[in-house]
């Protein structure tokens, strides 16, 4: 029951989103059994994002495995900016400050859905054409908004 109701309150946090023209959506993630606090990190995130103008924020948790080994644990955080590079870049670079958590995926949100950046993982997770066709764009230089500074901060060494 808890489950459904979950998944109804995200469905109508996104629904209320669906309003916004363009923006840009962030996925982070982290193992839960390396850092185990999910509760605080989720609770610094949410703080952090909401001084870069963040408009939505939502959770979820991604767990897969074989029989008895588990694969993947981990708790994804998603976050929906307004189009407006700079600010969304100081959040990436907050973001990359952090330990153990990872940059899944950015994405714009325009007319037309443009991943700006796919992490290996959230590529293995992908349909094999859309991973495909990302990859031939990457190699190609022809990625979405490849100038922008949320892509330098992205890319950008600690």
């Amino acid at each position: 029951m808890e489950k459904i109701l979950l998944i109804v309150l995200n469905y109508l946090k996104i629904e209320k989103y669906l309003g916004i023209s363009m923006g840009y959506t962030i996925e982070l993630s982290f193992d839960i059994r390396k850092r185990g606090d999910i509760t605080e990190t989720c609770k610094i995130f949410e703080k952090e994002s909401s001084k870069y103008g963040c408009e939505l924020f939502y959770t979820n948790y991604e767990v897969s495995g074989y029989n008895r080994t588990m694969r993947r644990c981990h708790y994804v955080m998603t976050f929906i900016f307004e189009e407006n590079d700079e600010i969304v870049a100081k959040f990436v670079k907050f973001v990359k400050q952090q330990r153990d958590i990872k940059i899944e995926s950015v994405v714009c949100e325009n007319s037309n859905i443009n991943i700006m950046y796919a992490s290996k993982q959230y590529l293995n997770m992908m349909e094999k054409e859309f991973a495909k066709r990302y990859c031939h764009e990457r190699r190609n230089g022809l990625l979405y908004n490849m100038e922008s500074p949320i892509m330098k901060a992205v890319y950008a060494k600690n």
